[in-house]
């Protein structure tokens, strides 16, 4: 990676040394290879991992053995301790020999490996992280090594083999492990070693599942692959995270919980009742609402709804998840209420309503909107200003607003969406990495336009990938930016500078194959500038006249200033400019006997041109 000799002073509040560097830089160069038919990436001096989608441009391996060291191109040996992610992504591989070296199972690393029946995990292995073996068709019991710290619930989501009448039904009927510090299984459901916390049920659990009296916290998505159909909460339970429960006739919640971190279904298609113990005083549902006792918080959703629905006032947040997974198909819009401030993680993906967001909110969470099919236009209002990074990624919209208080547009706030007109607060200092980047739209080509072309003059910096694969016409700067990353304007057909200092650029990619339009004497400025050179097409406007000459007294016109006011009185037909002491026309008024009134802009000497005469006036106010 090239050094920066250079320091981003503007960003120093913002951003790290780290993030600086990442912010605007072409992203360093990695140590990619293969060994044994597959690809491999270096993670340290010792170090590698079997590199996401191993087998690209190689022959599949089935029976698939995975080695314990690899050998690069220059000869060096390193050890094999992870598989990345989506490494073997639906490879169909029956198969799978594991080394002792491995330490950790990316996500999604072997999902949907439908041919993959069961596994056998060596005995450093430390972490198993999100739908590793998701959707393969592991079946019986799961045996865990005494090494894991770490697995996600969801590593071993929807495996399922067919039964006798040729339906698939799930498969994993329980987990062992035998001497681990961390974990324990009771009756093939994963725990915390002493038994408070569930983490993680098999597939094949079903009917009524009473939760054991020990149990104080349920884990995220620690029951949602179950086949249960009702469940009963202990009363000594405290904690509830998110997606814990798949689709159930009912839920009451005891009074002893005090924590529920969003929606607690991971599938919530048809009618499921929530009621709330009636002598808790951290929660209630109000019609089908489970809200915060003082009814603040909207945790989430539940039940069936009609065609239109107003939250009432008093809400000020909305939960993560909150209307996800809802089947809310027939909820046309909701309405959200005024006192509404924030809206957390997810709250509505994959919704089919129209929303609007509410005069007052003032903090937004990621993907909020994602995949939530009918919002296509988007006003933020001037009180939102806390926006999370990638807040209406993978959404559907196709033109937003930002507001006026907003400095700081996030990493990825709209990445890999139809969005076509985007309007930029006039207070936004800096654009973050892929904030717009276009992602699999960029391939439709999707007309662009920013502000009606013009970017704010407040902004400074423009992140690497900012507006990668946006078909932008044209993009013109009130002032130039102080910083542009790579490929930030890849697809810009045409840019307009406001002067002759050029942005600091990391790499020619970040403008590729655009005209660039400089003000008088801003080529010879951007050429010799570095990351700019003579590779770009520049055309330079034509410099105005300077009309800084001598005074001549027997000008046929007079000038008089009063009060910011200059008067040009003509004796006959006369072209008149009106010029500052840096040669910059103000006013060129057409040939006229009528006195001329020009209101100067500031205090400061004046230069009145007509007739190849000059006059000079000072304006005081």
């Amino acid at each position: 990676m090239r050094k920066i000799a250079f320091t981003i002073f503007l960003l120093t509040p913002l951003l790290n040394a780290a993030a600086q560097q990442e912010y605007f830089t072409t992203p360093q160069q990695e140590n990619i290879f293969v060994c044994d038919g597959m690809w491999f990436r270096q993670t340290s001096d010792s170090t590698v991992e079997v590199r996401k989608n191993a087998f690209e441009g190689l022959t599949v391996q089935n029976p698939l053995v995975i080695p314990e060291t690899a050998m690069d191109t220059a000869g060096e040996t390193y050890t094999v301790t992870r598989i990345g992610d989506r490494a073997f992504f639906n490879k169909n591989i029956a198969d799978i020999t594991l080394p002792y070296t491995l330490q950790e199972i990316g996500a999604d690393a072997f999902e949907m490996n439908t041919s993959l029946h069961s596994i056998t995990f060596p005995t450093e292995l430390r972490r198993i992280e999100e739908y590793a073996f998701g959707g393969c068709r592991l079946a019986g019991i799961v045996e865990l090594p005494d090494s894991l710290v770490y697995i996600d619930p969801s590593a071993f989501y929807n495996n399922r083999v067919r039964n006798a009448a040729g339906y698939l039904q799930n498969s994993i009927t329980g987990y062992t492990i035998a001497n681990s510090p961390r974990f324990r299984t009771i009756e093939g459901i994963l725990y915390t070693i002493d038994s408070t916390k569930l983490v993680m049920a098999p597939g094949a659990l079903s009917d009524t599942f009473y939760v054991p009296q020990s149990v104080r916290r349920l884990g995220e998505n620690s029951l949602s692959d179950c086949n249960v159909t009702h469940v009963v909460l202990n009363d000594g339970l405290r904690e509830i995270a998110r997606n814990v429960f798949p689709e159930v006739d009912s839920i009451e919640i005891p009074a002893s919980v005090s924590r529920i971190e969003g929606n607690i279904f991971s599938v919530h298609f048809q009618l499921t009742v929530i009621t709330v113990d009636s002598t808790s005083l951290h929660y209630k549902t109000v019609g089908n609402l489970l809200l915060s006792h003082e009814g603040d918080t909207l945790v989430m959703g539940f039940g069936e709804w009609p065609g239109t629905k107003e939250l009432p006032e008093g809400i000020r947040v909305i939960g993560i998840s909150a209307f996800y997974p809802m089947g809310i198909r027939t909820l046309d819009s909701l309405g959200l209420p005024n006192s509404l401030v924030e809206i957390r993680d997810e709250a509505f993906r994959q919704c089919y309503l129209k929303i609007a967001f509410p005069p007052n909110l003032r903090k937004v969470g990621t993907r909020v909107l994602d995949y939530a099919y009918n919002v296509r236009h988007l006003t933020l209002p001037n009180s939102l200003t806390d926006i999370a990074d990638y807040a209406f990624a993978n959404s559907f919209i196709e033109t937003i607003r930002f507001g006026d208080s907003l400095r700081v547009i996030p990493r990825g706030v709209m990445y890999n969406t139809p969005v076509s007109r985007v309007y930029i607060g006039s207070s936004v200092e800096h654009i973050m990495p892929e904030a717009f980047n276009a992602g699999g739209w960029g391939r439709l080509a999707l007309p662009f336009r920013i502000n009606d072309d013009y970017m704010p003059a407040t902004l400074r910096t423009i992140g690497r990938d900012a507006f990668r694969d946006c078909n932008i016409a044209r993009v013109k700067f009130h002032r130039n930016p102080d910083t542009v990353g790579e490929y930030a304007f890849n697809r810009t057909q045409r840019v307009w500078f406001a002067d002759t200092v050029p942005p600091v650029v990391f790499d020619s990619s970040f403008m590729a194959g655009c005209d660039i339009y400089l003000p008088c004497h801003g080529t010879a400025a951007f050429t010799t500038a570095p990351g700019w050179g003579p590779t770009f097409n520049y055309l330079e406007s034509p410099c105005p006249p300077t009309a800084i000459d001598d005074a001549s007294p027997d000008a046929p016109f007079s000038v008089t200033a009063v009060g910011g006011l200059l008067m040009v009185e003509r004796t006959k037909p006369l072209e008149v400019g009106i010029y500052d002491l840096l040669g910059r026309r103000l006013l060129q008024a057409p040939a006229s006997t009528s006195t001329l009134h020009f209101r100067a802009p500031a205090s400061g000497l004046y230069i009145v041109k007509a007739a190849g005469a000059t006059r000079k006036a000072l304006l005081t106010k």
